[in-house]
């Protein structure tokens, strides 16, 4: 993927989620979309975000929640799947009281994905909250 974003003209950049190689107060906003289930320390990695956010910086987390069907699905496949093999899921309301104990604010929870996947024919409406919809989004400001 590095090779492609390269090709691309992109500025790729390695490094680990829990030790970025950027200074601290570098971006407006960071995103991980289904990616605490990959890293080795999502506290960490969480931190390391809050770390590289400018004061009012904005995290957004896209993820499955384990406490869904979906979620329980893939944890049920887990050993299967070449995707998901190394994946540790995690509930949203885990997440949430990561991103309180960091002194992250003004959070928000959307949700989609109320369905099972091979039922989905059309658009879902997002709705506001969580524990209804397997696919989550947390958006949430750096404490200034």
């Amino acid at each position: 993927m590095a090779d492609i974003a390269r090709m691309r003209g992109i500025d790729v950049y390695c490094g680990k989620g829990e030790k970025l190689p950027f200074n601290a107060e570098s971006f407006s906003f960071v995103v991980f979309v289904t990616t605490l289930c990959f890293l080795e320390n999502p506290i960490k990695s969480l931190k390391e975000a809050k770390r590289v956010l400018v004061p009012e910086g904005s995290i957004v987390i896209g993820m499955i929640d384990a406490a869904s069907p979906l979620g329980e699905s893939y944890e049920s496949r887990k050993k299967s799947s070449t995707f998901y093999k190394y994946a540790r899921f995690h509930a949203v309301d885990h997440v949430l009281e990561w991103l309180r104990a960091l002194e992250f604010r003004h959070i928000k929870t959307y949700q989609t994905i109320f369905q099972s996947i091979e039922k989905i024919t059309t658009l879902e409406t997002v709705k506001r909250g969580h524990g209804e919809g397997s696919f989550v989004v947390i958006a949430a400001r750096k404490r200034v």
